[in-house]
């Protein structure tokens, strides 16, 4: 995803997000790289390519569509609605690409799973 200087201060470390959508990620790292938009100006629009890694706690929290995905071997996984994370890390990278280099941010959220007894 490419987010706004703005935005991506909601994913500071030990903030707490929610999903309100599917979310639709890979168990891949290749192919999640393949998707991040790096040829966007991001000078002119300020927005900053961001890769994230979610560890999900909760087996009823994610579907795993690997064998039904329009992509085949995309290992695409739907994160459902309103599950919550913690952001356990934030940090600068880099990826090449052809031959360039671009800045992307790498965020780890984990998610925040209630005990109810």
């Amino acid at each position: 995803m490419n987010v706004t200087q703005h935005d991506l201060k909601e994913y500071d470390k030990d903030n707490i997000v929610m999903t309100r959508s599917f979310l639709s990620t890979s168990k891949d790292p290749i192919v999640v790289e393949c998707f991040l938009d790096l040829d966007t100006n991001h000078d002119y629009d300020n927005r900053i390519p961001v890769i994230c890694t979610y560890e999900v706690k909760n087996p009823r929290s994610s579907l795993d569509i690997n064998t039904i995905s329009f992509i085949e071997n995309e290992d695409e996984v739907l994160i459902l609605p309103f599950v919550v994370f913690r952001v356990t890390e934030k940090r600068d990278d880099e990826i090449n690409r052809g031959n360039s280099i671009h800045r992307v941010i790498r965020i780890k959220l984990e998610e925040r799973v209630r005990n109810v007894s």
